[in-house]
């Protein structure tokens, strides 16, 4: 089940429409992320049986309904002109990903990250994929640590290479020192995104983002 949400202002304007898992998760991961987050009044909540369905109908209610702050499908129209031979000059990219998500998602891993490197020792096992194996300071299960809630809330995947922000954890609810985390690189992450479309009329939004990303992730793997 796949949840399809609208969020309105005072004035009952649409600021924002969005699709997730959980719509009341996805609020909470907009005050970290989205300039509009204080805006918010009142939210509206449609249920879909599958993501497709979901994502479907969130692009047709952007282009329908205009919300203030959503970036994909939602380009003020341009005049018609006359059709020519696509050349590599006059193909022009295109963002594939919802820029107010990816933000949201990096600032609330962030989050998550100075949770982990608040409780994690010195004692790190890097590796060039991104995987790495910390110790704790005190026996810690994984949803003390944060690890499950980076997993399920702080993650995000591009619409083309995906790309997920952590992509394992030991789901054991035992209490251990040793945990395994996998998180894509600040390099990575970086490259991908500013590779990903024209970004350029974006930047301003997004490398604050990539910024806090990289000094996290930094000061996690030491």
């Amino acid at each position: 089940m796949t949840q399809l949400y609208r969020h309105f202002n005072a004035h009952g304007d649409l600021l924002y429409v969005g699709i997730s898992k959980s719509a009341f998760d996805r609020y909470m991961q907009h005050k970290y992320g989205s300039k509009w987050y204080g805006e918010i009044r009142s939210m509206t909540i449609e249920y879909f049986p599958s993501r497709a369905e979901a994502e479907a109908a969130e692009r047709r209610a952007i282009i329908a309904e205009k919300p203030l702050w959503n970036v994909t499908h939602n380009q003020p129209e341009k005049p018609q002109k006359t059709k020519r031979p696509a050349t590599s000059k006059n193909l022009k990219a295109k963002l594939t990903f919802d820029l107010d998500e990816i933000v949201a998602g990096i600032n609330f891993t962030v989050q998550s990250m100075g949770k982990i490197y608040e409780a994690a020792t010195s004692t790190r096992q890097i590796m060039p994929d991104g995987y790495f194996h910390i110790t704790t300071k005190k026996p810690m299960t994984s949803a003390e640590l944060g690890l499950v809630e980076l997993f399920e809330r702080g993650r995000f995947k591009l619409t083309r290479g995906g790309i997920n922000m952590c992509t394992g954890i030991r789901e054991s609810e035992a209490k251990v020192i040793e945990h395994e985390v996998t998180l894509i690189s600040s390099a990575l992450l970086r490259r991908h995104l500013l590779n990903e479309g024209d970004v350029k009329p974006y930047l301003a939004q997004l490398m604050p983002a990539l910024d806090r990303y990289t000094q996290a992730y930094e000061c996690l793997i030491g």
